[in-house]
């Protein structure tokens, strides 16, 4: 069974950790803070938010090319999907 999460980017936490002596540049990471859509405004947000769900998603992303980092900052403030399933 896939359960279908509709959460939307609130946050997007960039910061430096670290310098890359070699590459001559800082290390930066990004705290992403999903929060759940609860938000009546179509088909989708209405059945997920019915029970008007709470929490939150966070991940921490290393800037590097071809990465989730530049995607995740495209979504701030966006509704995406998030799928979950078994990994086997």
């Amino acid at each position: 069974m896939t359960i279908q999460a509709r959460f939307y980017v609130a946050e997007f936490n960039e910061k430096a950790v670290a310098y890359d002596a070699t590459a001559g540049v800082p290390v930066t990471v990004a705290e992403v803070v999903m929060n759940p859509v609860t938000r009546k405004t179509d088909v989708d947000n209405v059945d997920w938010s019915k029970y008007s769900p709470s929490g939150k998603f966070t991940i921490t992303v290393t800037q590097r090319e071809g990465g989730a980092f530049e995607a995740f900052r495209a979504l701030l403030g966006k509704d995406v999907r998030i799928l979950i399933d078994p990994a086997d």
